[in-house]
Parts: structure tokens; C-alpha cells; sequence
């Protein structure tokens, strides 16, 4: 646990080929910039990567099948990422707090986006959700005030509470669904935003 944890000189390193599991808080508030994930990992516990305010970019293999809870919490630095295609959640505040980090590609595998996975993302300005996603948790995208308009899937069914609140920009969301067929947290979005339902956009 935390092998590296407050390595603050640490500004990069190699993981080799044997490794298959990135432990908890294992590289958390150390200052490497970039980082490629070997194919040999498959699971990546929570807050491996957390409090790296460094990290700009990193590669993760479609060999990780699992990326635990603020895996990569308040990397104030990070300013994309893309998923892999084997991951089937993404966990609680896994990017909560990364303040740079503009896009990010969910891949179709995706069934559940978990709370506050995007919180306070406050220059994320696209967002695509798959298909995939059945149910998106309370406080997702809580304070994403760069984000302008979503676009929900027919796949979703369940939308938590909070989820777009602290959206302040965020003006449209669309929803591919029935006005009544989607179970709706308190809150779950902004007072200013407009929703429209399926046959209304």
C-alpha cells in the first residue's frame, strides 16, 4: 500500500511487464508527469494516482478490467484521458477534482458512472456517454461549470441526485428517452437548464 505514496521527488519511472495490479494510493502525491500502464496490468486500486498534481497524461491498456475509487483524484494537471474498452464502471471520484482535464472518452462498455466520478471538473467541456450506461450516480458531474450540454443515451434509466447540479453553464440536456421513463434524483440538475425528452429534439 502506497509504495511510492509522497515521493515527492519522484518525477518518472517504468513499470515493468511483470506487474498485473497497481496497489492502493501506490503513486499518490508523487510528481510524475506522464505515465504508460504496461499491457500486463489488469487492476488499478483506489487512489493509485491520487493527489499527483503533476500528471499531465497517462495510457491505460484495455488489459486493466478495473479502476478503483479516486484512482485519480485531484490531479490538478491532467487534461484528457481515454478508457479502456474493459472496464465496465467507473467508480466513485475516480477523477474528482481534476481541474484541467477538458475531455474524456467512455468507452461502450461502460453500464454505470459512479458518484461524483467527474465532480468539480470545472474544465470539462465535452462528454460523451455510450450507449452502454444504464445508470449515472449522484453528483457525476456535480460543478462542471464549463460543461454547456449533454446528451443522454436510451440505455440510462436511472439518473442520481445532484448529478449535473453546480453545472452552471450547462443549458441543454437531451435525453433519448420518454419524459417519465427515467428515474430522476432530487436536484439532478441546474434551475437554468432546459431537458428534452425524446421527440422534442
Amino acid at each position: 500500500m502506497g509504495i511510492f505514496k509522497m515521493f515527492f521527488s519522484l518525477t518518472e519511472i517504468t513499470i515493468p511487464n511483470s506487474v498485473e495490479y497497481i496497489g492502493v494510493a501506490a503513486f499518490s502525491q508523487t510528481s510524475i508527469k506522464s505515465l504508460i500502464i504496461p499491457n500486463s496490468v489488469t487492476y488499478i486500486d483506489d487512489s493509485a494516482f491520487g493527489m499527483n498534481t503533476a500528471l499531465e497524461s497517462i495510457i491505460i491498456p484495455d488489459s486493466v478490467t478495473f479502476i478503483g475509487d479516486t484512482a485519480f483524484s485531484l490531479c490538478y494537471s491532467l487534461t484528457s484521458v481515454t478508457l479502456p474498452n474493459s472496464i465496465n464502471e467507473i467508480c466513485h471520484g475516480v477523477f474528482w477534482n481534476c481541474k484541467s482535464l477538458t475531455s474524456i472518452t467512455i468507452p461502450n462498455s461502460v453500464t454505470s458512472i459512479g458518484s461524483v466520478a467527474f465532480g468539480n471538473c470545472i474544465a470539462l467541456e465535452s462528454k460523451n456517454i455510450p450507449n452502454s450506461v444504464v445508470s449515472i450516480e449522484e453528483r457525476a458531474f456535480h460543478g462542471c461549470s464549463a460543461l454547456t450540454e449533454i446528451t443522454i443515451p436510451n440505455s440510462v434509466i436511472s439518473i442520481g441526485e445532484r448529478t449535473f447540479s453546480g453545472c452552471s453553464s450547462l443549458e441543454s440536456i437531451y435525453i433519448d428517452r420518454e419524459k417519465g421513463s427515467v428515474t430522476l434524483g432530487s436536484y439532478w440538475k441546474p434551475s437554468g437548464a432546459t431537458v428534452y425528452w425524446k421527440g422534442e429534439f
